[in-house]
């Protein structure tokens, strides 16, 4: 495969319809002049790959190549299982290119099914934000996605305006604005990102921030509260796939906290139109 390679996602299996695909988060997207995008990847000299959950969409009938997540159907408006299906698709691709086996992906099963069995867990820490008016989510290397696709899930089910930076971003101004009831939700993996954000957190405790840690146990301590994650032995390539789990229900929490209906937030579609 040619490394001038162009990826396109379609997160949501479906009806399959004309010209349906999604954006970076999952959120289905009509882009009007999708595929035919696509035919004009070939003469330009480019290897096209679709990452789908619908084997039959038409931008995977388009492509030179294609993955399908296998996810099944995504049954609420807010996409969830087809995110963590897209990042283990895709690290997969990426180890396969590289010759590797995806070892590192056999503990994902048995640590996601002990995270999802903690929602009790969850529920406690969605007691905090049931009356929050804003909030910042942040993290480093390879949890900053996970920052930003937990911001948009508590933005889009529950309408809490919630803010995502790198850690590095949020110490160059936005720090100003948090103090001692500032929300405040730090994702920490366990490596060289958590190591990187190691200086944004002391800086956040300093200001009395309400922090919240999802990461490892020794964060989660030294944090106001938070969420311990199993991560020893655990790569940081693959954390992402278990550090989105228990933001996806403290989404989930917090709209049934605040009284919404997390499967049908208002002006949200399952397709959106776009041109």
């Amino acid at each position: 495969m040619r490394p001038d390679l162009d990826v396109h996602h379609d997160g949501v299996r479906r009806e399959a319809g004309p010209h349906r695909r999604t954006g970076d988060h999952g959120q289905p997207v009509r882009r009007l002049a999708g595929p035919d995008r696509l035919h004009q990847g070939g003469p330009g000299g480019r290897s096209t790959l679709a990452v789908t959950n619908n084997a039959d969409s038409p931008l995977a009938a388009v492509s030179e190549h294609h993955i399908d997540i296998l996810a099944g159907p995504e049954k609420a408006l807010p996409a969830t299982k087809t995110y963590t299906a897209s990042l283990l698709a895709l690290y997969l691709f990426v180890e396969g290119l590289r010759g590797g086996e995806g070892s590192a992906a056999e503990v994902l099963p048995e640590l996601a099914e002990q995270i999802l069995g903690r929602q009790a867990e969850v529920r406690t820490l969605a007691s905090r934000y049931r009356f929050a008016e804003r909030m910042v989510i942040t993290s480093r290397g390879y949890g900053y996605p996970t920052a930003k696709e937990a911001a948009l899930k508590l933005m889009e089910t529950s309408y809490i305006p919630a803010l995502s930076y790198s850690g590095a971003d949020l110490l160059h101004g936005p720090l100003a604005m948090v103090d001692n009831i500032f929300p405040v939700i730090a994702v920490v993996t366990d490596g060289r990102g958590g190591e990187a954000l190691q200086p944004v957190l002391d800086r956040l405790r300093g200001r009395g921030a309400d922090l919240v840690v999802v990461g490892p146990r020794a964060q989660v301590e030294a944090a106001s509260a938070g969420f311990v994650l199993p991560m020893e032995g655990v790569a940081e390539e693959v954390q992402p796939i278990l550090e989105i789990l228990p933001l996806q229900m403290l989404a989930y929490e917090v709209t049934i906290a605040r009284g919404q209906d997390p499967d049908a937030p208002r002006a949200l579609a399952k397709v959106t139109e776009t041109r």
